[in-house]
């Protein structure tokens, strides 16, 4: 992999490197956003997980009953 196509794994002093040289890469938007994308994975994780929980629930209570 080529870092520097892709700046999120590149070491420490390329980052400082293309930093101080003024460079500036979209890959890096990832860094600044990451607390917001965790939140929003484990939000949308947790009510995906409910939501199979229920059915899976739903589909032994049918099974069972009949």
């Amino acid at each position: 992999m080529d870092t520097y196509l892709n700046p999120v794994h590149a070491d420490p002093s390329l980052l400082r490197t293309f930093s101080r040289l003024g460079f500036e890469h979209p890959g890096m938007d990832l860094l600044r956003n990451t607390p917001f994308q965790r939140r929003l994975v484990r939000v949308w994780g947790g009510l995906i997980s409910v939501f199979g929980l229920a059915f899976l629930a739903a589909g032994v209570v049918l099974l069972v009953r009949a």
